[in-house]
């Protein structure tokens, strides 16, 4: 028994982490600004089209004491808007952001008011064409997170990123490893961040038990084995 409660009840009221969260940790260490469960609501009526699961906003001169972001997102001159899904098995976009004729893309890009009008259209077709729009001032990008590629994505929407569980977690695992004194001191993170600190102290650099750890506690799969 602690604090009062038997190991039952401790385990009862433990919060639930998922794989929502750890996305959204592996955007906020690299220097994202993040916008969780953005709701696209329909043109008239009540209710909502559908939901991206995050958000995230990166500006180009970002840095934070030398610690090195993801190769994902470094030696970029321009904002990087990505739109981002996130599953606990293979990266996959969910209907409603593939489909133009739903036109979500359109509702998410207009509710964001990043582009003008006239440039809304273009930035979501080629969003729904390939997975990524670029200008000369930013790139918006479509960004699958999940537990393995789908090959087949990178034939229908070729410039769409997929980012795999084994590179988030691997990251992670760096940053609270290796920065361990610069991250210590944060008493305002929500419970998922200092749970992920807490397991990466107690790896100590084991990637793999890091790994298997925080897999359980986000509710993610194993990785799958690659056959060679």
């Amino acid at each position: 028994m602690r604090d009062g409660f038997t190991n039952r009840e401790q385990r009862r009221f433990a919060p639930a982490f998922s794989a929502e969260d750890l996305g959204y940790w592996f955007f906020r260490l690299n220097g994202f600004l993040t916008t969780r469960n953005f709701v696209v609501h329909p043109d008239a009526n009540t209710g909502q089209r559908t939901d991206a699961d995050l958000l995230a906003l990166r500006f180009p001169y970002r840095s934070e004491q030398e610690m090195p972001d993801d190769a994902l997102f470094s030696s970029r001159s321009w904002p990087l808007l990505m739109l981002v899904e996130i599953k606990s098995g293979k990266c996959h976009f969910n209907g409603p952001w593939t489909n133009p004729a739903a036109g979500n893309l359109m509702r998410v890009l207009n509710a964001l008011g990043a582009f003008p009008n006239s440039e809304v259209s273009h930035v979501a077709a080629d969003l729904y064409r390939a997975g990524m729009y670029k200008s000369s001032g930013y790139e918006v990008c479509l960004v699958a997170l999940g537990n393995e590629v789908d090959e087949a994505l990178k034939t229908t929407l070729p410039k769409a990123k997929q980012i795999t569980w084994v590179q988030v977690l691997r990251f992670i695992s760096d940053r609270f490893v290796f920065y361990r004194h610069q991250k210590a001191d944060t008493p305002q993170w929500d419970d998922s961040g200092r749970e992920l600190y807490a397991l990466a102290q107690r790896s100590a650099g084991d990637l793999s038990r890091f790994d298997a750890d925080a897999r359980k506690t986000f509710r993610i799969p194993p990785a799958p084995i690659i056959e060679s």
